[in-house]
């Protein structure tokens, strides 16, 4: 009987996740300027090759 009261509970835990919100953020005006300064931030500090062949 524990056991179905826990999988109604998960169950409630995964339709409640809302993908379009997630999308929605990703949008926002705040990370695309986070974005722009990471990829300037990279093109004055460029990863060194080496750093990949691990």
């Amino acid at each position: 009987m524990g056991n179905i009261k826990n999988k109604k509970k998960t169950e409630k835990v995964v339709s409640t996740q809302d993908v379009g919100s997630v999308v929605k953020y990703a949008n926002a005006p705040f990370f695309k300027k986070k974005d722009e300064e990471a990829i300037t931030f990279l093109k004055k500090h460029p990863i060194p090759v080496d750093f990949w062949k691990n």
